[in-house]
């Protein structure tokens, strides 16, 4: 059983158990039920309220001191509003695959082929309003703590690293997928949060982060990794967000003790971490989307095989003899099939998840065509062998046809 599943299961098994529980109360046990409820999700609200710098204590006091408006997160989480709500201003249905690849999520056949821009504006395209919603909530309570004691130009560089490469690293791994969301990039700021307070227990830095404000952040922290338990987000996106916002926060919080300073070290770690995002986009191998090709020769059999048994329809009405059905084969059926054939065999940079497609195509084509010739010959000769032996070359390439077609309906 996936991990996934597992969690919908014991999610399930908690809603069950819940409802049989209300059942069994009293009104007055709801009662009290649902004002304690009330109370719970109100002190949420005060604990998520206090993870904001404003508090008047030392620690927040310092970090005023260092950066009074936490620009960049602000930029940040408005531009992923801002996208959703063109998203949904816009055709297509919130959600779909389409829809997000048309608004900048990476699709490894896009990105690929001269759209590399889909790694970074992927980072801010959500894939609805709970994704939305999880995703900027983590990202403003990290940014309100950590670009203050981090600062605006290496808190901005570890997402925007963390989200470039998890969308290339991701789509290395399953080209075919559509990556979008800012899950990357929040791990990365997971990651830069670790560093930093790792750097003021080990090292007499300007701020000490306290232990009772990173509890603060447990809560969204939690919820933030369930949902993307639930959702099925990728292990290997949070992977590589932790370790870029870990070894990048390790070297750009070396500045820690003296903000404001040290500006050409700063965008030297900057053109690196530019750099070697870069090249590991330029990295990508090519990827081809063989499903519209796939679609053309499913459509192609769908056509084919109409006109011909329309003539073979007409034959039966005495209008058209063996050898217009032998003609009608060989010169716009096989030429079809070949043609097809050509295409298929011309696919390069398939991805291994569709591998198995193309050599199914092949195979069809291959049955397809020799089942053509041979009908077509026995025909001509009024062969009955060979006409059955048309109708087995026939069966078989139907068999790689249905696969075909499931594939492509998906």
């Amino acid at each position: 059983m996936s991990l996934p599943t597992a969690v919908g299961m014991f999610i399930f098994a908690l809603c069950v158990i819940g409802g049989l529980g209300l059942y069994f109360m009293s009104p007055e046990e709801r009662r009290r039920l649902f004002r304690n409820a009330v109370g719970l999700f109100q002190k949420s609200l005060n604990v998520a309220a206090t993870c904001r710098v404003g508090v008047d204590d030392p620690f927040s006091t310092d970090l005023r001191a260092r950066v009074r408006w936490p620009l960049v997160t602000y930029v940040l989480a408005a531009a992923s509003v801002t996208m959703f709500v063109a998203m949904i201003a816009g055709p297509g249905p919130i959600g779909e695959p389409e829809t997000l690849v048309a608004w900048g999520a990476s699709y490894g056949p896009r990105t690929t082929d001269g759209e590399l821009w889909r790694v970074f504006t992927s980072t801010f395209v959500h894939r609805g309003a709970l994704h939305l919603l999880v995703n900027v909530a983590a990202l403003v309570q990290l940014g309100l703590l950590v670009e203050r004691v981090v600062g605006p130009f290496t808190f901005g560089t570890i997402f925007v690293a963390a989200g470039v490469l998890g969308s290339i690293i991701t789509a290395a791994a399953a080209p075919m997928s559509v990556v979008a969301g800012s899950a990357a990039a929040v791990f990365g700021l997971y990651g830069l949060l670790f560093a930093a307070a790792l750097r003021s227990v080990l090292q007499d830095t300007a701020v000490r982060i306290p232990l009772t404000m990173l509890t603060r952040l447990t809560p969204v922290a939690a919820m933030f990794i369930l949902y993307c338990v639930a959702t099925g987000e990728p292990s290997l996106t949070a992977k590589i967000g932790l370790c870029t916002g870990v070894v990048a926060g390790i070297a750009l919080t070396r500045s820690v003790r003296d903000y404001g300073a040290r500006h050409i070290r700063f965008a030297a770690l900057g053109a690196a971490t530019a750099a070697i995002v870069l090249m590991s986009a330029m990295s990508l191998r090519a990827v081809t989307n063989v499903r519209p090709e796939i679609a053309l020769v499913v459509a192609n059999e769908q056509h084919t095989a109409a006109a011909y048994d329309a003539a073979v329809l007409r034959f039966r009405k005495g209008r058209m003899t063996t050898r217009d059905l032998a003609q009608l084969i060989d010169h716009r059926i096989v030429p079809d099939m070949k043609r097809a054939g050509e295409r298929v065999h011309a696919l390069a940079d398939v991805p291994a998840e569709d591998a198995f497609l193309v050599a199914d195509a092949k195979e069809y084509v291959r049955l397809r065509h020799d089942s053509w010739r041979i009908r077509a010959e026995g025909l001509r000769k009024a062969n009955m062998p060979a006409l059955r032996e048309a109708d087995k070359a026939e069966q078989a390439s139907l068999q790689a046809f249905e696969r075909l077609r499931a594939a492509v309906s998906k």
